[in-house]
């Protein structure tokens, strides 16, 4: 039986990542508003998101994960990265702070 619809490629006929759409989770965030938690089901990166790509330049206020610890040490600790336009920031960003002044989108 092939498989779906005819045989799997030889490794020769696929170049390493190129072509290859990778689908990803998205959302927008914009400083100087509220706190965009990123565990939260309606925002489309739960349980995270692992990108930041900034659209304005400015700081970006996060939390990553590992950062926040079970109550009552509930206290998240907030990291200050200062962007400009264009840089992509890689981590693993659960809250966005609203006291931000970067504006960007988060993807998973």
């Amino acid at each position: 039986m092939a498989f779906p619809v005819g045989a799997l490629p030889d490794p020769g006929q696929i170049s390493i990542l190129q072509d290859v759409q990778c689908p990803f989770k998205s959302a927008a965030f914009t400083g100087g508003g509220s706190d965009l938690d990123l565990t939260d089901p309606t925002k489309l990166c739960v349980p995270c998101a692992t990108e930041f790509v900034c659209t304005t330049t400015g700081n970006l206020v996060a939390v990553l994960a590992g950062d926040v610890g079970p109550a009552p040490y509930s206290s998240p600790v907030s990291h200050t990265y200062a962007l400009t336009a264009g840089n992509v920031l890689k981590g693993i960003f659960v809250l966005a702070k609203g006291s931000s002044t970067a504006n960007g989108i988060f993807r998973q």
